[in-house]
């Protein structure tokens, strides 16, 4: 298994809890977010710069901050 392949079960694992099951985990992946130009943030969790966003994001949710720009991190 490749180290990309190991971080995203790895991402997918720890959001999961945040997000309390696997399905909330993929509802929030699918939808449209600002903080990721509107796109769903599955679309950029392929990078390494993706999922340290994703990361970031979750991070910055968990302590009540929610609006940012990625490209300011």
């Amino acid at each position: 298994m490749s180290e990309n392949a190991l971080e995203l079960a790895r991402l997918s694992s720890f959001r999961a809890a945040y997000f309390g099951n696997i399905d909330n985990w993929n509802t929030w992946l699918d939808t449209p977010n600002v903080q990721f130009d509107n796109q769903p943030p599955r679309t950029i969790m392929t990078s390494i710069r993706g999922r340290e966003l994703i990361r970031c994001s979750m991070g910055l949710q968990r302590n009540g901050c929610v609006s940012y720009r990625p490209e300011t991190i």
